[in-house]
């Protein structure tokens, strides 16, 4: 494994306990497709000139064209072309990140929160099922279950980090929730805790841990244990959307994370499950 690839895995890391488990082999591949994943989700975040960042995100794009054709650029592709990932689904996944990403620049705002599921479908749904297939081909009811699971992370992870999107100007909150919330956009962008960020976060993060609970209730221990990071993952995340809620969704003030020592429980408690 590429050390670039290894070095997101750093200690203490959410990554790093879902991956503590994992057997070898299926984790190194695991971390290889994540290392891409971050590789294209920081471009918006660490370029400050949006046209800048939708030149290097239309790069990535020309990139899962080029490992398609199994002529890849970049290490991280080169990597997964010698992983033999020059394949359809795995280049429409990073396509498909692309696409979504750039739409967030292009400015495009959802006015129902049936559009921002889709959304959130549409950017990160084929990459958490090439995830999925990589140790066991699943369908049906297993497939679509370990998918949501994906979703409902990234959903957490945009709510933890709703300060640092707001202030890259990215908006991955529904007009239909801001306005069932009570709660501006202004509000959010001004980095201040209010009552109608608190009752956004609230409304918001409730939704994602109810399915996350529910999720967890309809997979039994086979599928856990099949998809043993994804299933840790989700429960250190769901931890995590917790204590933001016991803090009084103080997101504003300091960021939300977990003491090292938690995750490893959490991690630990899984992989027996």
């Amino acid at each position: 494994m590429l050390d670039i690839a290894a070095s997101l895995v750093i200690p203490g890391s959410d990554l790093h306990y879902a991956m503590l488990y994992v057997p070898v082999e299926l984790r190194e591949r695991l971390i290889l497709i994540s290392a891409v994943k971050a590789e294209i989700e920081a471009i918006p975040l660490m370029v400050s000139d949006r046209g800048v960042a939708r030149v290097k995100l239309e790069w990535w794009r020309l990139e899962a064209d080029r490992l398609e054709q199994g002529k890849p650029s970049h290490q991280l592709t080169q990597s997964c072309r010698d992983h033999a990932w020059a394949n359809f689904e795995f280049c429409c996944a990073i396509r498909s990140l692309v696409a979504g990403l750039d739409d967030e620049l292009s400015g495009q705002t959802r006015d129902k929160r049936t559009e921002q599921s889709m959304w959130y479908e549409q950017t990160y749904a084929p990459i958490y099922k090439f995830k999925a297939n990589l140790q066991h081909s699943i369908e049906g009811d297993q497939l679509r279950n370990a998918t949501d699971l994906g979703l409902c992370i990234e959903i957490v992870y945009s709510l933890l980090n709703l300060r640092s999107l707001a202030l890259g100007g990215i908006r991955r909150i529904s007009n239909e929730s801001l306005v069932a919330a009570r709660c501006s956009w202004d509000e959010i962008q001004s980095s201040k805790k209010s009552t109608g960020v608190v009752r956004l976060l609230e409304s918001e993060s409730k939704t994602v841990i109810d399915k996350i609970i529910a999720l967890h209730a309809s997979a039994d221990r086979a599928a856990q244990r099949r998809h043993l990071a994804l299933y840790t993952l989700s429960k250190i995340v769901l931890q995590a959307v917790l204590e933001m809620k016991n803090d009084g969704f103080r997101i504003w003030d300091h960021r939300i994370e977990l003491t090292p020592i938690r995750k490893l429980w959490l991690a630990w408690r899984t992989r027996f499950i």
